[in-house]
This record gives structure tokens, sequence and C-alpha cells, in this order.
């Protein structure tokens, strides 16, 4: 009884260490499955900047959708010009302190949708004023915090901002009738014409009118012009077409496009890469565009430049409430993984400075609980 007693201990603590021996192998597959993917657990989570300054029935008002780092700040976008929660606080992580700094005063917007650094100084552009029409708005960091600067003509809505050949330009959504693009030459500003066919363009039947994105390419300026249209059947369509600026006006280049309000438009001295629609874009003559492949079930969400470097960034779901948030770079029109995270919330935007990637989770509709959380993840 004895002997049988001690062959079935043997058994069992053989047994133990076949079986520990699985799961430390197990394990290190997981890890070397993990390096493999580029998957990075070890980031910071820097909170929910807007948790406590919109309710959980106002999750789309916590999410960002512009981030950018500007004197040593993180600065994260908000609101919700659709819901019009304005006013909004400027939200920014100050990156010496670790900790979340919020405007003295808001913003009378509804929403902060992108920044822009224009002759050297950041500025949030008036995406929705509270104000009547007559002019838009965008605000300027100064020394004694944000000024409103109230001078964009018909500027109801302001989505975008370049600096080009020594002038500023706002892209605008403006009433029928008038022209969505003003130009600012030190001392005016100025509405920017619109041609199409050797004509200028009559806004007065359209009832939307807008500019959402600018950008330069080849050393050109370029526009994207968003109008509506009736089809045969009476279905209103928005579309945009591209423009070329000619010194004096915007000119018709080629059409047409969904309409859609881009993330940003990234170029090189080659190529134009924008998402639209999940879906990573690229064009080499303004003319054909193509998707670029970011992995299977991947979505594309943004895409930026940095230090001369072009990143793009996408999730896919892996699981209930579980997401792998990856960044890709960009290699002779190629995007290859650099690193992942796995999160509780799909990606939604993000920003570089140096060797840290700052990623803000969530998209309009979620109903995640991470929804406007900000990660900051270091790549050295």
């Amino acid at each position: 009884m004895t002997i049988k007693q001690n062959k079935t201990h043997k058994i069992g603590v053989i047994a133990l260490v076949i079986l520990l021996a699985i799961m430390a192998l197990l394990a290190l597959c997981g890890l070397l499955a993990l390096k493999k993917h580029k998957i990075i657990l070890n980031y910071k989570d820097l909170g929910i900047p807007y948790l406590d300054v919109y309710t959980d029935e106002q999750l789309n008002s916590r999410l960002s959708f512009d981030m950018t780092v500007y004197e040593g700040k993180l600065y994260v976008g908000g609101g919700d010009y659709d819901a019009n929660t304005g006013p909004i606080y400027v939200m920014a992580y100050n990156l010496d302190s670790g900790a979340w700094e919020k405007s003295d005063e808001p913003l009378d917007d509804e929403q902060i949708k992108r920044y822009r650094v224009l002759d050297g100084k950041l500025v949030t552009l008036g995406t929705d004023p509270r104000e009547d029409w007559e002019l838009g708005n965008y605000y300027l960091l100064g020394d004694n915090g944000w000024e409103t600067l109230r001078v964009l003509p018909s500027g109801i809505h302001c989505f975008d901002a370049i600096e080009w050949g020594g002038d500023l330009f706002f892209g605008l959504g403006v009433k029928a009738g008038s022209f969505p693009a003003v130009r600012f030459d030190g001392k005016n500003y100025t509405a920017v014409e619109f041609y199409k066919d050797g004509e200028m363009l009559d806004t007065s039947l359209n009832s939307i009118v807008r500019v959402y994105n600018f950008f330069e390419y080849k050393g050109k300026l370029f526009a994207f012009l968003t109008l509506d249209k009736t089809d045969q059947d009476g279905n209103t369509l928005y579309f945009m077409d591209l423009y070329v600026y000619d010194g004096e006006r915007f000119a018709f280049l080629h059409g047409s496009l969904p309409a859609c309000d881009l993330r940003d438009v990234i170029t090189t001295d080659e190529s134009l890469f924008f998402v639209m629609n999940n879906t990573l874009l690229a064009t080499n003559d303004l003319t054909q565009f193509k998707a670029v492949g970011l992995g299977e079930d991947v979505k594309a969400v943004d895409v930026i430049k940095q230090d001369g470097r072009v990143y793009a960034l996408g999730w896919r779901e892996v699981g209930k409430d579980k997401f792998e948030v990856s960044v890709f770079e960009e290699n002779n029109g190629a995007f290859t993984k650099r690193f992942g995270i796995l999160t509780r919330a799909a990606a939604g935007s993000f920003c570089k400075d140096g060797s840290n990637f700052y990623i803000s989770l969530g998209n309009r509709g979620d109903t995640a609980p991470d929804m406007g959380r900000v990660i900051k993840i270091n790549v050295d």
C-alpha cells in the first residue's frame, strides 16, 4: 500500500513538473508572439482630460480629434459642435509636472477640433463659435491665455488653416453666396474667390459651402472645396473637388471625392496621404487614389508627419471590449507596423514628440468607458 502511494506521489510530482514546464513554454510563446507582433504592454496612462467636464451622456465631447505638443505641453481637443456642448475649456498636459491643466476661461465655442502653429504661435480654430455668423473666430495662445480673434468674414465654421507664401489661409464653412477661404496678408482678412472653367463660382444655391482641408504639395497650395448637389432622384449629395491657388484665387483642378472632413492631409516630396472612411489613401498625381493596407481588419483613423517621417494610426478588435491600437511608419509608400498596444477603446487621434507617441482613444458613437483616454508610449 505504501509503495503504491509513493508511486502515485512520484507520478503526481512528474505531472506537476510537466504542467509547469508547459505553462512556462506557453508564457514564453506568448511573450515571443507579443514581441513578434510588436505589442507594448508598458505604457503610461494620462487619464481622461475631459472626464469631469462632460457627463457620461456627453461621451463624444470627451474625444480628442486633434493633439499637439507645444512648448512643453500636450494640447488635446474636446467638445461637440453637433450637440453644441460648449463653451469649451482648453485642456493641456504639462509634461514637466505630469498634470492636466485647464484654461482659466473657456473659449466661446462648441468644440476644439484642430490645432495649428501659425507664424510660430499656437492657435485653435473656431469650429463653431457661439456668436452670430457675421464673423468667424480663431484663438491665439498668448502670455495671458487664449485671445479670441473674431476676424474671419462669414466664418460660421473655421476648419483648417495653413501658412503659405507669407500669408495665412483659413478654410471655412460659410453661408450660401460666400466663399469659404480667407487670406490674411498681415493687415487684412479677405475672402478668396473660387473659379471653375474660367468663371467665378456661384454658391448662392448651395446649402453647404466649406473648405475642410488645405495642403501644400510640390510648391503649390491646394484646397478641398465641399458643396452639395441634388441628383435626378431628388437626393442631396455632398462632394468635394480639388482646387489650386494661382496667387489670386482658387481654380478648379479635379473632382470629385465624397465630402469628408479629413483629419489631416499629409504630403511628402512625391506622395500625399489622408484617411477617409477608416481607409488610408495615397496618391502621387492627385487624380488616382489607392488604398494602403495596414493589416487584416485594421481600420485607419489618423495620419501625421513628424521629423520628416509619416505615421499612420489604426486599430482592430481582438475580443469583447478589447482592441489593438497600432502605429505604422511609412517607407517608400508602404507602411510597416512600428508597435501596438492593447486597450479598452478604439484609436481616435495621435501625435508624436521626440521619442514619445501620444494616442487618444475613442470615436464618435462609441460607448466605451475609455472614451477620450490619453496614452503615452515611449519608443526609445
